[in-house]
């Protein structure tokens, strides 16, 4: 849900190329990352797949420029257009309102 804080781990390769623009791992040099959804820190992908997901899942999905936008700014991106795919785990959840904390994203 929107405002709730979430870690992640990634990979985000370029769809024709199959090289890796960023992970978590070799870019950023960390085991996961943890960000707000909802509030535009991350490109529009994740804050799309995420709030579907439960904690532990395993997800790939394709994204199109407008949801991998803010990855276009590295230099292993040769275009904006570039589509990508998005390879994430989500590790973690901590609630930010009252929402339920048991996962109903699969009812």
């Amino acid at each position: 849900m929107i405002g709730d804080i979430v870690r992640v781990r990634y990979n985000c390769i370029l769809t024709e190329t199959k090289k890796t623009v960023m992970s978590t791992k070799h870019t950023l040099e960390r085991p996961w990352v943890e960000f707000v959804l909802g509030v535009d820190q991350v490109i529009k992908g994740f804050d799309r797949a995420l709030p579907m997901m439960c904690v532990g899942e395993r997800s790939k999905i394709s994204l199109t420029p407008e949801y991998g936008c803010k990855l276009c700014h590295t230099s292993a991106v040769s275009s904006p257009l570039d589509n990508m795919i998005l390879d994430f785990n989500r590790w973690r959840r901590r609630i930010a309102s009252s929402y339920p904390t048991e996962c109903k994203a699969h009812i």
